[in-house]
């Protein structure tokens, strides 16, 4: 029976690369082989429960537990983003680094910024589009190279957890973990990564440059930039991306009885945020009809990223199903290579995916459930491990051609992709090596 299992689960992987290497819509073409399996399964004696019953529940499940969240978050970033609450915090950072003379020392303070505003603006694509519209003139005034500069935007998304990401999310609850609890104990981990990554970018941009020709001065005496005009008004409106963070601080660090969860955090944001708005233009009718952009935003999410997690989920609901997950699991207690095989298997797996098809996460949705059953294989902490495949979910598009930040960066550079991916490489490599070592690091 174990063989049949085996079997199955191979011929479901081949037809899903298949369909990645011809492109075909993911959310849909995983429904199709998921449900094909599960049918199969039925047929052959390997699960006796009915097929449309384990379907339709699997379905279910994921729509209300994980899809709802991806409409809620969608929504107050569309929000965040039409009211320009985004840009005016983008526009407040950036003056700040005009102090720092050394350029790539402001290349790697940069970088550390960059990551940090992907923890309030969780789309890489959006993140590089404000990045390259606000942050790009400073650095090239600094003299820096386009191509450098494009290096630390494309790799600093998604190496900080944020309570505002899906994946995030999905870890905390596989993990049955509260969020806060599950983030501050990420923190732990991807904070030492992060000094790495931006050591190892001012490092080898400066050793790059320096073989390519394009060395700047080595410091810089005055910076000509142009003046941001920045008001009372972005100000304020600086703050409203901040607020579901603030909330989940706030709520986490005093007795209190409200459930300190995404879906509140965000409901009380976007209420705040509003009545701000309301104050700010003086207009009940303007301020509800940019609060139409929620919805917008709801539906959009549920479009790109809802059908892949509703999909996923049942992908790895046939997974489970196969029962092969408990022949692993036998079959690596008795292995003294277990632990060190499956985190490599799983990270490869990732990084194959990503590349592939310009995003990790799409594999990583249908992991995230079962990443306490592999930690638990492994002998390793599960959030350690939930973190390590996030983060590499996200960094393996700046391996990627098809990955949309890779494509907005390049062409607005104009630099080749190849280039590209090659002063991204070793900043990331080195990153993702650390999580790696700390996984077995007792804290």
């Amino acid at each position: 029976m174990i063989i049949v299992s085996i079997l199955l689960l191979i011929l479901s992987f081949i037809l899903l690369f298949i369909g990645l290497r011809r492109r075909l819509p993911t959310s849909v073409w995983l429904i199709i082989i998921a449900s094909l399996s599960i049918y199969l399964q039925f047929l052959t004696g390997i699960s006796q429960e009915s097929p449309l019953k384990i379907i339709t529940q699997s379905i279910h499940n994921s729509f209300t537990n994980t899809a709802y969240i991806i409409m809620i978050l969608f929504g107050y970033n569309t929000y965040m983003q039409h009211i320009g609450a985004n840009d005016a915090l983008i526009k407040i950072f950036t003056p700040k680094l005009r102090r720092i003379r050394h350029p790539y020392l402001l290349l790697m303070v940069s970088f550390i910024i960059a990551s940090l505003l992907s923890t309030v603006i969780t789309s890489a694509a959006a993140l590089a589009i404000l990045l390259l519209a606000t942050l790009y003139p400073l650095l090239k005034e600094a003299r820096l190279s386009s191509i450098a500069i494009g290096s630390i935007i494309v790799s600093s998304p998604g190496i900080m957890p944020s309570p505002l990401a899906i994946e995030t999310s999905m870890s905390a609850q596989a993990l049955q973990m509260s969020l806060v609890k599950y983030i501050s104990l990420s923190y732990t981990i991807t904070l030492p990564m992060l000094c790495i990554m931006a050591l190892t970018h001012g490092l080898w941009h400066y050793f790059c440059d320096k073989k390519e020709g394009l060395l700047p001065a080595r410091r810089l005496h005055h910076v000509q930039v142009e003046q941001l005009q920045i008001s009372h008004l972005d100000t304020v409106k600086a703050i409203l991306p901040l607020l579901p963070i603030i909330f989940f601080i706030f709520f986490s660090l005093i007795p209190s009885n409200i459930d300190i969860n995404i879906i509140t955090m965000i409901f009380l944001a976007t209420t705040v945020s509003i009545l701000i708005d309301i104050l700010l233009h003086k207009s009940i009718r303007s301020s509800l009809e940019k609060a139409l952009y929620l919805w917008q935003g709801a539906a959009q999410g549920l479009i790109q990223v809802g059908s892949i997690v509703i999909s996923a989920g049942l992908f790895t609901t046939m997974i489970k199903n196969s029962q092969i997950i408990t022949y692993l699991s036998e079959i690596l207690q008795i292995s003294t290579l277990g632990s060190i095989g499956i985190v490599f298997v799983l990270v490869l797996s990732i990084l194959t995916v990503g590349i592939t098809t310009g995003s990790g996460l799409a594999l990583y949705f249908g992991l995230a459930p079962l990443v306490p059953i592999f930690a638990n294989i492994a002998h390793i902490e599960g959030w350690k491990l939930s973190t390590l495949l996030e983060v590499t979910a996200h960094s393996s598009r700046t391996f990627s051609h098809l990955a949309a930040v890779m494509i907005v960066t390049s062409q607005h550079l104009q630099i080749t992709m190849p280039s590209l991916i090659k002063r991204t490489w070793l900043p990331v490599v080195l990153g993702l090596a650390s999580l790696l070592i700390q996984l077995y690091l007792p804290l």
